[in-house]
């Protein structure tokens, strides 16, 4: 039964890493044993690439040490919304119709919601919960029926576009009522989805039904804020309803750690600020090398991706010790990845 619920999902998802923690129950149960139906927690970055692991000391140590490493496994569209369609209906873009972010091509309003995931997961007896970014065009208004929750969840506390894009001062809605949240310290979306996905571990420990939680964070994926200078302090939300004028900015790492990678550069790879592209395409042969003000503003950049990190790192910690402390961790998939990598 693992084996398939396992297989399964690793056939829809379209990421760039996973990593599954098998107790050591598992490991050794015979063969013929039925355990309970698993539960299943799939934890999703944005943006990530596979070599900043090295920056994520507990998944590290909680996951890629305990687990297992899909190391040739392929996104099938490197982009935030056909990769998130395509983990959420098993279908490649031409099949499910998300070919890009935004319409005509792309958007959620192509995805046939009716079929994911989150469905299939439900009429199977799981109590669902989805928590943070869902396909790029979520806004609670394709589901007027159900205050803006999509059909599968049995909970929802899903990131209102176009405030998905900011860490503070962003929406969420939460079981079909918009929720805003500040910019103080503790209103910082990574440790408030932690904290939400914490409290769905609790209340469905020791239930009937199994659970399948689906968290989404927003690092290391840079910020927008609507007319922002570059400054730290988030832009004001109120009265905003489309995604004009907004500004993309560094990721915002929490107060705890910013400056904590402080002078970080991002990798110098033989392809960074190449010197002899006469065997790249053209649009590269005519873009002039690098200036020393840009070098700088890609490593500031690469520094906060880092530094945003470390807050899904420790948040990612505190999931597995609530599935320990609840005594639901050897009876527990959890699945790490990233929707699709980045180009550096």
């Amino acid at each position: 039964m693992k084996r398939n619920v396992l297989t399964a999902l690793a056939l829809a998802a379209a990421s760039t890493v996973l990593a599954v923690p098998i107790s050591k129950a598992q490991r050794v149960a015979p063969v013929a044993a039925q355990p309970e139906r698993p539960n299943i927690i799939t934890i999703m970055t944005d943006d990530q690439d596979v070599a900043s692991l090295r920056y994520m000391p507990r998944v590290k140590r909680l996951l890629t040490e305990k687990g297992t490493t899909f190391t040739n496994h392929h996104v099938v569209f490197p982009l935030c919304c056909p990769s998130r369609s395509g983990y959420l209906s098993g279908q490649v873009g031409h099949n499910n119709h998300v070919r890009g972010n935004t319409p005509p091509e792309g958007g959620y309003g192509n995805l046939d919601w009716t079929d994911t995931l989150p469905v299939w997961l439900s009429n199977a007896g799981y109590a669902t919960d989805h928590l943070g970014k869902y396909p790029n065009g979520y806004d609670g208004s394709q589901h007027p029926e159900t205050q803006g929750v999509p059909p599968g969840w049995t909970e929802w506390h899903g990131a209102v576009d176009p405030t998905t894009y900011e860490f503070y001062n962003y929406v969420l809605n939460e079981n079909g009522v918009n929720v805003k949240h500040g910019s103080s310290p503790e209103e910082y979306q990574t440790d408030v989805l932690t904290g939400i996905a914490k409290n769905f571990i609790k209340d469905r420990s020791g239930g009937e039904k199994p659970f399948f939680l689906d968290v989404a964070y927003l690092a290391p994926h840079w910020e927008f804020r609507p007319g922002s200078t570059g400054e730290e302090n988030p832009g004001d939300i109120e009265g905003r309803n489309s995604t004009e004028n907004l500004i993309g900015n560094p990721p915002v790492p929490a107060p705890r750690h910013i400056g904590m990678f402080k002078g970080l550069k991002a990798p110098r790879t033989p392809s960074y600020n190449e010197k002899d592209v006469s065997d790249k395409p053209a649009f590269v042969q005519d873009s002039d090398r690098m200036t020393d003000a840009q070098k700088r503003t890609i490593d500031v950049w690469y520094e906060r991706r880092i530094e945003s990190l470390q807050a899904v790192d420790e948040g990612i910690a505190k999931i597995l010790k609530t599935l320990r402390d609840s005594g639901e961790l050897d009876n527990t998939y959890v699945i790490f990845m990233a929707d699709n990598g980045w180009l550096q």
